[in-house]
C-alpha cells in the first residue's frame, strides 16, 4: 500500500509538492517587485511537477526564479505603473460618465483597455517562463496570446477571479490553474509568433 508507485502515494506527493511550491511562491512575493519572477517560477515548477520530470520542486523553482529575476522585476514595475495609470483613467471616466456622452465613451474605451491590460498581465508569467527575449518581446507575446481566443480567455479570467474571490487563492489551486494554462493549445500557439518577433522558446521547457 505504501509503495511510491501506489496511486495514493503519487497523489499525496503531488499535493505536497503543490503546497511546497505555493510556500516558495508566497515567500518570493514578499518584496512585491518580485511578483512576476515568483509567478514565473511557480508556473515553470508546476508544469514540471505535472509532467513528473525536472530536478525537484526546490531546485526547479529557485532556478527558474533566478533566471526570471531581472526581466521579471522590470515587468513587475511596468505592471504596477500601467495598472495604476489605467485605474486612474477608468475612475476618471466613471466620474465623467454621469455628466455627458463624452464621459461615457471615455469610460467605455477605458474598460476595453482595462481588459486588454488585464489579459496581458495574466499571461506575463507564462510567457516569461516559456520564451526567451527582452522585456518588450515578452510583453508582445503576452499581449498576443489571450487574443487568439478572446471569449475563452475572458471566461477563464471571470472564473479564476470568482474562484479567487471565494477563497481559492491558496496552495495547489494556483498551481493547478497555471499548469492548465501551460498545457493549453492557446498558449502553444504563441511559439510561431514569438519566433517571428525575434524571441526564442525557453530552453527550460
Amino acid at each position: 500500500m505504501f509503495q511510491m508507485e501506489n496511486p495514493l502515494m503519487r497523489m499525496l506527493t503531488k499535493i505536497g509538492n503543490f503546497i511546497l511550491v505555493s510556500f516558495y511562491w508566497l515567500l518570493t512575493c514578499i518584496p512585491v517587485v518580485t511578483i512576476i519572477p515568483a509567478c514565473t517560477a511557480l508556473f515553470h515548477t508546476v508544469t514540471k511537477v505535472i509532467r513528473q520530470d525536472g530536478e525537484g520542486v526546490t531546485a526547479d523553482f529557485f532556478s527558474a526564479f533566478r533566471h526570471a529575476l531581472h526581466p521579471g522585476v522590470l515587468l513587475s514595475l511596468i505592471t504596477a505603473g500601467g495598472s495604476l495609470l489605467l485605474y486612474t483613467c477608468v475612475d476618471f471616466g466613471y466620474q465623467m460618465m454621469r455628466q455627458n456622452a463624452v464621459g461615457t465613451a471615455y469610460f467605455s474605451v477605458g474598460c476595453i483597455l482595462a481588459y486588454a491590460w488585464t489579459a496581458t498581465v495574466f499571461y506575463l508569467a507564462p510567457a516569461l517562463s516559456r520564451f526567451e527575449g527582452g522585456v518588450l518581446d515578452i510583453l508582445r507575446i503576452a499581449f498576443y496570446l489571450p487574443f487568439r481566443n478572446f471569449f475563452s480567455v475572458l471566461l477563464q479570467m471571470i472564473l479564476f477571479g470568482g474562484y479567487d474571490f471565494c477563497g481559492g487563492f491558496l496552495s495547489g489551486s494556483i498551481a493547478d490553474r497555471t499548469g492548465a494554462v501551460c498545457r493549453s493549445d492557446l498558449f502553444r500557439s504563441g511559439e510561431g509568433f514569438a519566433t517571428a518577433r525575434g524571441a526564442e522558446r525557453c530552453k527550460r521547457t
